[in-house]
């Protein structure tokens, strides 16, 4: 029987019990256990933060378009990227234009030539009379045009005439000073606007 003014000691509380237990754990597991959970979540808190900080960085801000990132890069990296995005637009061949015109009776073709062809393939892409018997491997002379001499001069500094091409030259018909073969003349953006005569060989 309980005696009387005796009662019962409380029973100690949670974290009481734990502060009692922690010492009293002669390994330290427990201990060891809690300082391990409590680093583990702060490392997987801070690695979130960063991850948030570097998408943050790279997105396009909503009034400028440019990224903190980008903000970073020097301006002459930025510049040689924008240099090479228009070296890339501006290598791509564009045509230019050339006149072909007939010597018997001064009919003029007006055409559009894509850069790096020849001007015999020029001639044959646009129905143009421009025989070319040996289809261009300089081995007769029915390709031959005349030139003015200010164009005669500007195609002798791009396709300077060879020993082949003079060869061939001493058989064509109505051979002049400014006379070429139109497969041995290679279209250049230089060339845009070049008039040349076809001989009538009639």
């Amino acid at each position: 029987p309980r005696r009387a003014g005796v009662g019962r000691a409380p029973l100690p509380s949670s974290a009481a019990l734990l502060l009692y237990l922690i010492p009293t754990a002669s390994s330290g597991s427990m201990i060891r256990g809690l300082v391990s959970r409590a680093t583990g979540l702060a490392a997987v808190r801070a690695t979130s933060r960063a991850a948030s900080a570097t998408a943050s960085a790279m997105a396009p801000s909503a009034t400028g378009g440019t990224s903190a990132m980008m903000r970073h890069v020097p301006p002459s990296i930025v510049t040689a990227m924008g240099t090479q995005s228009r070296g890339y637009a501006s290598s791509t061949p564009r045509a230019v234009t050339v006149v072909f015109v007939e010597a018997s009776d001064g009919t003029r073709h007006e055409v559009e030539a894509e850069v790096g062809s020849s001007l015999l393939d020029v001639a044959h892409d646009n129905d143009i009379e421009l025989e070319g018997a040996c289809g261009g491997e300089l081995a007769c002379s029915t390709c031959h045009v005349v030139l003015s001499e200010e164009w005669f001069e500007k195609v002798g500094e791009l396709s300077p005439v060879s020993e082949e091409e003079e060869d061939m030259l001493d058989l064509a018909w109505g051979l002049t000073d400014t006379s070429r073969l139109g497969c041995q003349i290679t279209v250049t953006e230089a060339l845009d606007g070049i008039e040349l005569i076809i001989p009538d060989e009639d």
